[in-house]
């Protein structure tokens, strides 16, 4: 059975089960589909091939299949809607439609700039869209508003519980974003942390955030990878005025370069370094009585990684 019609099928069955509680519910599902091997049914790449086009391997791959597997999931979430209506908690329920981070494959992305795996905006920002009941009766905007408000994943989950009328029991790193996606008020979230990481052995690190409309990269642009010493770089942005990060201001603000640094190194303060000398393979099983464990994760190698002389200074 093709994956997307899979997750689908729990779903709908879940959703079902869910039609006679009386309690607020949250159901989250995600996909594999878009994601590499590009696989999908022939009706749906028959829906995007163009007769008498040559492709090469890659393209077809890239350019068909791949448009296939969004067009499988569009037809999944169709049904996953009806089941909602038939069950009777369509009126109560708010659907929320997101990505995890950019596709791999840039044309993708454009006019953004970079990929998956990249802290660029085309590998983090993603389009996401709300729709239901719920939203509608809220909004004092007209339906179908593009919101501009600023926005984190960690942001669903206050958002979402303060809906369900529940409030944290522990700080959270997410603010409640409701007022802002409905009556177009500002977003309460002024700064956004795309990543910061530094490799216990080679003093590699990456630190790319943001406040308000600027945007520090600092060190790696691209996937972080431990024990690789990569070529560090240093980009600043306004996004405002330059969202598909062209100018670079780097040299022109160094006024602002030098806050947003100072911002970035405070973030990190907060944070503890993932000690990995030999990374994954730490947590096999055949180290751990025959449970797969986090391996780098094992109590005590904190106080190793907390020695004076490994600690990660940023001077440059």
């Amino acid at each position: 059975m093709y994956s997307t019609v899979l997750w689908e099928r729990e779903a709908s069955r879940l959703l079902r089960n869910l039609s006679s509680s009386t309690k607020p519910w949250y159901l989250q599902l995600a996909l594999t589909a878009v994601h590499p091997p590009y696989q999908a049914p022939k009706r749906f790449i028959d829906l995007h091939t163009q007769k008498g086009r040559k492709w090469s391997k890659e393209e077809y791959q890239l350019e068909v299949v791949r448009r296939g597997m969004v067009s499988a999931i569009d037809e999944s979430v169709g049904r996953l809607v009806a089941a909602l209506q038939e069950t009777g908690m369509y009126a109560d329920t708010l659907i929320v439609f997101t990505s995890d981070n950019g596709s791999g494959y840039r044309p993708a992305n454009l006019p953004l700039r970079g990929r998956k795996g990249s802290v660029f905006e085309g590998g983090v920002r993603v389009p996401a869209f709300l729709h239901g009941p719920p939203l509608t009766s809220a909004m004092s905007v007209a339906p179908g508003t593009r919101s501009q408000a600023l926005a984190h994943i960690t942001d669903w989950l206050p958002t979402l519980l303060g809906l369900a009328g529940g409030a944290p029991t522990f700080p959270l790193d997410g603010l409640d974003l409701w007022p802002a996606l409905t009556l177009g008020l500002p977003s309460p979230r002024t700064q956004l942390v795309y990543n910061i990481d530094m490799d216990d052995q080679s003093n590699t690190f990456q630190i790319a955030v943001r406040s308000h409309q600027w945007k520090l990269i600092w060190g790696q642009t691209s996937e972080f990878k431990p024990h690789k010493k990569q070529e560090g770089q240093l980009h600043l942005f306004d996004l405002d005025s330059d969202p598909n990060e062209e100018i670079d201001l780097a040299i022109e603000r160094k006024d602002k370069l030098e806050e947003m640094k100072e911002l970035g190194r405070q973030l990190a303060k907060e944070l503890k370094v993932a000690f990995q000398p030999n990374r994954f393979s730490l947590g096999y099983p055949r180290y751990h009585g025959g449970i797969l464990e986090p391996g780098w994760c094992e109590p005590g190698w904190w106080e190793i990684l907390w020695r004076e002389e490994n600690m990660v200074t940023f001077t440059q």
